[in-house]
């Protein structure tokens, strides 16, 4: 995957509102981190500001089990 195939793949799961959280925070973090992409620009792609991106991407950290408590009060 390229930068831009990344980016694309990101704006689509950050988009999507029938995705669970965990299944959000690890596609998107995948993306993000497999090809480097700059935190700020990424966040301007997706309409985003970077301190929500980057709380986000710090998400892939949590247990499954805090992911699915946190997925209930949809952020």
């Amino acid at each position: 995957m390229n930068k831009i195939e990344a980016l694309e793949e990101i704006k689509e799961v950050w988009n999507n509102i029938d995705l669970k959280l965990g299944e959000k925070i690890s596609k998107i973090s995948s993306a993000f981190y497999s090809t480097g992409l700059d935190l700020d620009a990424t966040a301007a792609y997706i309409k985003a500001t970077p301190s929500e991106l980057d709380s986000f991407l710090l998400l892939v950290d949590f247990d499954n089990e805090i992911l699915d408590m946190i997925s209930k009060v949809n952020p």
